[in-house]
């Protein structure tokens, strides 16, 4: 059983999930999910830019955009600071944390179908 000293105690950073590097995504998928909302930024990881109408936006409108803009750009960079350098620079092109998120899941999700269906052959 592996123990933690109390200098490494020190060293931990609580506020922020461990570090994807690209092996066992399904636990880090699960731990970043108990993480944003905590955060209080979890459903931009599913929702797609609110567009602000060009004509006569309505001021709950404009808000709800500002809103959405700043959650997105709280949840990439939580997301982002979680990857490795390698990821990262993959993933930081990407404009919005849905297509973040969901380019993670499309990579790493299928390689883990991939391994059960190995495991039911065996």
């Amino acid at each position: 059983m592996t123990s933690i000293s109390q200098g490494d105690m020190m060293t931990l950073d609580l506020n922020r999930p461990l570090r994807f590097e690209g092996a066992h995504f399904k636990h880090w998928k699960q731990k970043m999910s108990f993480f944003l909302p905590l955060e209080k930024v979890a459903t931009t990881c599913i929702t797609n830019e609110l567009t602000t109408p060009v004509e006569n936006p309505t001021e709950e409108e404009i808000w709800n955009h500002v809103a959405w803009t700043k959650s997105d750009f709280i949840c990439k960079n939580i997301i982002l600071n979680g990857l490795t350098d390698e990821l990262y620079d993959y993933c930081n092109t990407m404009s919005i944390t849905k297509e973040v998120w969901d380019a993670l899941q499309k990579k790493y999700d299928t390689e883990d179908v991939g391994s059960k269906k190995t495991l039911r052959i065996l």
